[in-house]
């Protein structure tokens, strides 16, 4: 069992000092929170291990997120309550991480429109819901040949929003898989095929009307 907690304080400070239009663009805000954890993990033998985590996140804006509109916009930190579980195994070579999760989040950061499409910047959204899976794999398939691969599997969404519904969020695909087989005979030198394949199409805007198509991506490497 572990706990943890992280405390935190931030400050954003900016000064307008070119005033057009009797328009005032300073700000002066301050964050601050406190985000408890809590952390489970059963070793099942010296290759396996289980966990399970409980934690809260705190985001405060960056500069730009304050600034980045029509004018200032005085939004909040971004808040997130998580959970996830998952487990770990070595065995023999073979390294398998697997992690499901699901984060409710107040206050996404998030660039958004109102209900006529007008830009507003960023600004703190509802609520809104990241949850997925992530699974990693590694494995030596030979003395000089190591496979590796990562798989993602995306649910991000609005919660009930008053322009937006539940419409998923742009710009994050369904799923995500990255793979690379590594050739290395020696230390000095390694050539290394890659992929990346994203194998459906995503929204592009938050209104979900238009979609980027699925795609892949192959790349070579080499190194010494």
């Amino acid at each position: 069992v572990s706990l943890g907690a992280q405390a935190l304080q931030s400050q954003r400070r900016s000064r307008d000092l070119l005033i057009t239009q009797g328009r005032d663009e300073s700000f002066d805000k301050d964050y601050s929170g406190l985000s408890p954890k809590l952390g489970l993990r059963y070793l099942a033998s010296d290759e396996l291990q289980f966990y399970a985590n409980l934690s809260r996140s705190l985001e405060p804006p960056s500069f730009g997120e304050l600034s980045g509109g029509p004018g200032v916009t005085p939004v909040d930190k971004q808040r997130a309550d998580s959970g996830e579980i998952g487990l770990r195994l070595e065995r023999g070579g073979l390294s398998l991480d697997f992690a499901a999760y699901r984060a409710r989040i107040r206050g996404e950061l998030l660039a958004l429109n109102d209900g006529n499409g007008n830009p507003l910047g960023t600004v703190s959204a509802g609520r809104t819901l990241h949850q997925g899976i992530e699974l990693g794999l590694g494995w030596p398939c030979g003395r000089d040949w190591t496979v590796s691969a990562s798989y993602l599997y995306n649910d991000f969404r609005f919660d009930g929003d008053r322009v937006y519904g539940d419409n998923d969020l742009a710009g994050a695909p369904p799923q995500q898989l990255r793979a690379k087989l590594r050739w290395s005979p020696d230390a000095r030198f390694y050539l290394e095929p890659n992929i990346e394949w994203t194998p459906q199409g995503y929204y592009i805007d938050h209104a979900n009307s238009f979609k980027a198509p699925g795609y892949t991506v192959a790349g070579l490497r080499a190194g010494g």
